[in-house]
């Protein structure tokens, strides 16, 4: 018989027997073994002898004196079916268990020991152990090599009392089941393990809102000047849905019946397929890709292709997987340009570097593996992480046909013609390309957009041509080395026709930007721009910038701020230089912001001053604003006049829209203004609601009259307050969003929310519904006595919940305010109900001592306030 508790065969803690029974009535439950054959004396006459082994191992090991010596070392089952290894030998009593399959650690060979992997199953089948089942935990394994594990089911295991070393040249699968530890030991090659990256991309699941909703988004505005009538403005962009199918409309209106459709389409993208049809004014053409040489007009017709937002490209992973080889658990460091930037934790095996907390950018790094301290393995690999990355596959296309109305070609007036095009883009480790190609009115053109950022940098090229000669382009480069920054752009476009629209100009742009204090070392910041730009023909700009903190704390910021601005335009010989030059000194502080600047040109000057004021106690007012200015013509061919003008502004938002008011007056008494709000609106089946913000999804959260104020929205987009009946909370359209409602902070209520979490799918045009079920609570304290005697280790409860008082009777307890009751049973057996009035609570109510009386209620203390 082994002499040891059974139990370690199957629990790798270790112990020493010290209730037999226990250990038999474990064994029947856990394994449903009949193990009545093992009797109490049995086990008695088993010594265990102490150990200074390490728990979980050779804990296991047992005294030869006390054990039945195997003489076969390769161990396995003898020909009496016992199983043995070595010394070694399995209760014949308790191989019943095994016959109905027993789960065991896996551990894997390395160069320094083992280390734990995942768990197996194994099974004896009266005369053999046999492996039934073998998983691995965070360790990918190739095909191949689960098909060679795969081999080994059903097939006798290899039983060892002590675990052979890791071989070097390991080429194949290899098991052994250790029978003093109770665990399957497996040594695989360093091919059998696979790498596999975390997928980039993935398909945005269907909606979950089935319903007819939608949001419309709107800006309008008004102008009154004092000798003119008034002018309006209405703008809307709409977007409805059911479920992934939407429809988009966009356009304004103006004073005088002036109407704009800037679109009207339908649009189903889905699982990374975009089909589109509808109508497109110029200034939505971008839906199709570049279409610069087009002439203004409008298109109808229909799109289809994979330039989709439904597939969502992971931005905060590099495009490429980086992996790297674990011989053991260890570290990476990686290491860029000497630096160490990331210490990760990695297992065994073929692991990938999470590049989510590498920076973006393309760059070389070095990988060092670090096990034990010491570094095995070194390697350099290359980051390649773009900033815009979250926007889709690497990869998109669109084909597009239809009848395009252009306004006016060549004099001709307005035409229309088919208009056929693809456009795409591909994004590679050399860049990110745009491209387009269309047809119209017998021209063809091509179009395509180039950028790559470095590390010190970045290039771009915008470049087109049609089949009559016109050609446009567009270079810039941008480099930042220390404190010191440079860009450039250079334009050139040329072979204007009747049909290609080219404009032929040629624009060179150029400037640098330098940090002086970090230059210098200098505590507060100081930044010098220098800007120019020569123009075909000789026309020419250059500007120099100032701007420098004179002082800086936590409360206030003071800035002055200068520059130096020449320009001329092109003309003969005679042509004259504009020199300007302004000067400010301008402050911030918490509270606010307030300021003075002077300019001065070739034909006039000002000054002005403004003061600003950011109220943080009036509700629904964000910013309020005066200032005044004064100018003046430094020409004597109109009298040097002069004149003046007062500004007053002000803007803020409530829970409908947001808003912004100006008014100017002049010296003569002459006044104008604008006035101009924004916001959207969400509606469902179930609802409509409100926001000054704008979005193309979102969710309507109606909330009980006594929680109004009092609870906020969490979602990806931050935290919004829901302050009246039905709240529309603006989310992101294509997007998966966890949202949950939740107690304010600032607030000292205290609510119980139930239905206040919810996963969404939202597509644009998408308006989810929620109710949630609120229970406003008071935190109730107090002693409870009875016969002017205190009642300690009391269970007092309500329908909510329950607690005990503490040996002085104090207790603490949570109190609907719906049902202000609290009850416990008295001595003689009866109930006692106290009646808590919580008319003056705020969140938590301290009550003194309360007594149990017929129909008492309980006076309330001073209130105390939760805080937070």
């Amino acid at each position: 018989m082994l002499a040891a508790d059974h139990s370690v065969m199957f629990d790798r803690g270790a112990r020493e027997v010290e209730n037999p029974d226990a250990d038999r009535r474990r064994y029947a439950s856990a394994h449903a073994v009949n193990v009545d054959a093992i009797t109490a004396s049995e086990h008695a006459s088993a010594s265990v002898p102490e150990s200074n082994t390490e728990p979980g191992s050779d804990a296991r090991l047992l005294h030869p004196e006390t054990a039945e010596y195997a003489p076969d070392p390769a161990g396995g089952t003898h020909a009496d079916g016992t199983l043995a290894a070595g010394q070694y030998t399995f209760p014949d009593n308790l191989l019943g268990a095994l016959e109905q399959g027993v789960e065991v650690p896996v551990r894997l060979k390395t160069d320094s020991g083992s280390e734990e992997a995942g768990r197996a199953t194994v099974k004896y089948d009266g005369r053999t152990l046999t492996l039934v089942d073998f998983n691995l935990a965070k360790i990918a394994i190739t095909d191949a090599a689960k098909q060679r594990v795969a081999d080994h089911y059903g097939k006798p295991l290899r039983v060892v009392a002590e675990t052979s070393t890791a071989r070097q040249d390991a080429s194949d699968v290899e098991l052994e089941f250790n029978l003093r530890t109770f665990e399957l030991v497996a040594e695989l090659p360093r091919d059998a393990y696979a790498s596999e990256g975390a997928p980039r991309l993935h398909m945005l699941p269907d909606s979950t809102e089935k319903h007819p909703s939608g949001v419309l988004n709107y800006d309008m505005s008004v102008v009154k000047n004092a000798s003119a009538d008034a002018n309006g403005y209405l703008h809307v962009q709409s977007v409805s849905a059911i479920g992934v199918n939407h429809a988009y409309v966009e356009g304004d209106i103006r004073s005088g019946d002036d109407f704009n459709l800037y679109e009207a389409r339908l649009e189903r993208d889905y699982r990374g397929v975009a089909i589109t049809a509808g109508y497109l004014s110029t200034w939505s053409m971008n839906a199709l890709g570049q279409t610069t040489f087009l002439p203004g007009g409008r298109f109808l017709g229909v799109s289809a292709g994979t330039a989709s937002r439904s597939e969502l490209n992971d931005g905060s992973l590099a495009r490429t997987p980086i992996f790297a080889f674990m011989p053991a658990s260890g570290e990476v460091q990686i290491h860029r340009d000497g630096k160490l930037i990331n210490v990760q934790h990695l297992p065994l095996g073929n692991q990938e570097i999470d590049t989510r907390q590498l920076p973006v950018g393309s760059y070389p790094i070095r990988v060092d593996v670090v096990v034990n301290g010491r570094v095995v393995s070194s390697r350099n690999e290359q980051v390649y992480k773009p900033s815009n990355g979250g926007t889709g596959a690497d990869t998109q296309y669109q084909f597009y046909v239809g009848q395009y109305v252009a306004n006016n070609v060549g004099g001709r007036g307005s035409i229309s013609r088919q208009l056929v095009g693809a456009s795409g883009k591909m994004a590679t480790r050399l860049g990110t390309f745009h491209g387009s190609a269309y047809y119209f009115d017998g021209l063809a053109a091509a179009e395509l957009r180039y950028q790559r950022s470095f590390k010190y940098g970045n290039v771009g090229i915008d470049t087109g041509a049609t089949s009559d000669g016109g050609l446009r382009l567009n270079a810039n480069a941008a480099a930042n080395i220390g404190p010191v920054g440079a860009w450039a752009n250079y334009m050139l476009t040329t072979g204007s026709t009747a049909k290609n629209g080219v404009y032929n100009q040629r624009t060179l742009s150029f400037g640098s930007n330098v940090s002086v204090s970090r230059m210098f070392g200098w505590a507060n910041n100081a930044t010098l721009n220098v800007s120019g730009s020569v123009y075909q023909g000789g026309g020419q700009d250059y500007r120099i910038d100032w701007s420098q903190d004179i002082y800086a704390n936590k409360w206030m910021r003071v800035m002055l701020n200068g520059g130096q601005m020449f320009s001329r335009n092109t003309g003969g010989m005679g042509r004259k230089w504009n020199n300007a030059f302004y000067v400010g000194l301008n402050a911030t502080f918490s509270f606010g912001d307030a300021g003075i600047d002077y300019s001065r040109s070739l034909d006039t000057e000002q000054i002005g001053a403004h003061v600003g004021w950011r109220p943080e106690r009036i509700v629904g007012v964000d910013y309020l604003s005066a200032g005044v200015n004064r100018s003046r013509s430094l020409s004597s061919d109109y009298g040097n006049p002069t004149s003046t003008q007062a500004h007053l502004g002000a803007q803020g938002h409530n829970r409908w829209f947001g808003w912004q008011g100006n008014v100017n007056i002049d010296d003569t008494g002459d006044a104008s203004g604008t006035a101009a709000m924004q916001g959207s609106v969400g509606w469902n089946t179930r609802g409509i609601g409100f926001n000054s913000k704008k979005g193309e999804s979102g969710v309507i959260v109606g909330v009980d009259k006594s929680a109004r104020g009092n609870l906020e929205m969490v979602s990806t987009n931050g935290a919004l307050a829901l302050d009246s009946r039905s709240t529309f909370v603006p989310l992101t359209g294509y997007r998966e969003h966890r949202v949950k409602i939740r107690t304010r902070r600032d607030t000292p209520e205290n609510f119980d929310i139930q239905e206040g979490d919810a996963k969404l799918v939202l597509y644009p045009g998408n308006v989810a519904s929620m109710t949630p079920k609120v229970r406003r609570l008071v935190t109730v304290f107090g002693v409870l006595t009875e016969n002017g005697l205190v009642k300690p280790n009391t269970e007092i409860r309500n329908h909510i919940g329950k607690a005990t008082t503490a040996a002085d009777g104090g207790f603490v307890i949570d109190v609907d305010t719906a049902y202000p009751v609290i009850q416990y049973e008295t001595d003689a057996g009866g109930t006692c109900e106290i009646d808590v009035d919580l008319s003056k609570a705020q969140g938590a109510l301290w009550v003194d001592q309360v007594e149990c009386k017929p129909k008492s209620v309980a006076d309330a203390g001073p209130v105390r306030r939760r805080e937070g």
